[in-house]
């Protein structure tokens, strides 16, 4: 009988801890994804001190972080999302550029 009483505070102890190591990944991810917002903010208000005047990717304008690459085009700071998005920039043409850019200025 003792044995049995043992295995119930065990199993009992072991189902807690899981309970609490559920809990505080859940509160680690969500940490996570308010820091990952909060760098952003951050990421956009330094691009906008830069003169940057883009608030998103002017090639994925659906891409969630602020430009953070930058490129110069007819005098002005424009932000990529990464370099990828620089040389694709680079093979439009100037009318093209003014149109993607027209969609994400501030």
């Amino acid at each position: 009988m003792k044995t049995t009483n043992n295995s119930i505070i065990r199993f009992a102890s072991l189902l807690a801890s899981m309970a609490v190591l559920t809990l505080g990944l859940a509160a680690c991810a969500n940490s996570k994804t308010a820091t990952a917002d909060s760098t952003n903010t951050t990421k956009a208000a330094a691009n906008a001190s830069m003169g940057v005047v883009n608030d998103r990717c002017p090639m994925r304008p659906d891409c969630e972080t602020p430009p953070t690459v930058l490129n110069e085009w007819n005098g002005k700071q424009v932000g990529f999302c990464c370099k990828g998005c620089i040389a694709s920039w680079n093979k439009l043409d100037d009318a093209t550029k003014a149109e993607r850019l027209s969609k994400v200025v501030r």
